[in-house]
């Protein structure tokens, strides 16, 4: 518990204002935001945590950013979309966050992009019948990859990912989509 909800539940109590249902409630608040701050701390995809790989980060939009994955990629150019806010799911995201990244709102869905060419698209009905690793088996079905590549892959160290980083920025550049916003004041990695 953090100590200015302890503080306010003392007062409450001494006041009186707070009865043991009430007091149980505030408690019960305040572990729930402790836990909330302790995932976003911890989170290696949000910008204000200590844990996230800014090394990575090849291009930052006002509402996703795309980085590069902290292990070995699947294939040459393996990148990742990511909202710069922490959220559990894509159904949750802002209409502004779907637009940047292009994601249809109201429904669970899986889809696989080829480019300008189009690609394959899943709705996902049950969400708790796909396994958390649905996306990364059919990605790896489908580059036929080795199950060990996407279910337990390879770290690499911070030199190999500095510079794939760097080629990966140098080959994005023509197409990369936030050149065009860098009028508008963002605040960027800090």
């Amino acid at each position: 518990m953090s100590w200015w909800s302890l503080v306010l539940n003392v007062r409450g109590i001494r006041r009186g204002l707070l009865g043991g249902s009430q007091f149980s409630f505030c408690v019960c608040l305040s572990e729930n935001f402790e836990r909330s701050e302790h995932i976003l701390r911890k989170c290696v995809y949000c910008f204000g945590s200590s844990c996230m790989n800014k090394h990575l980060v090849v291009a930052v939009g006002f509402q996703a950013y795309l980085a590069l994955p902290p292990c070995k990629p699947f294939v040459d150019g393996h990148c990742c979309i990511i909202p710069r806010d922490h959220v559990s799911s894509c159904v949750q995201m802002d209409e502004d966050v779907l637009e940047e990244m292009n994601i249809p709102r109201g429904f669970s869905y899986f889809a696989v992009h080829f480019g300008c060419r189009g690609g394959f698209a899943h709705v996902i009905e049950n969400e708790n019948l796909i396994s958390p690793w649905f996306g990364q088996e059919v990605l790896g079905g489908m580059l036929d990859v080795d199950y060990s590549v996407w279910r337990n892959p390879l770290h690499e160290k911070f030199q190999v990912q500095l510079s794939r980083t760097k080629q990966f920025k140098s080959q994005w550049a023509p197409y990369d989509w936030t050149e065009k916003t860098k009028s508008r004041p963002s605040n960027l990695l800090t």
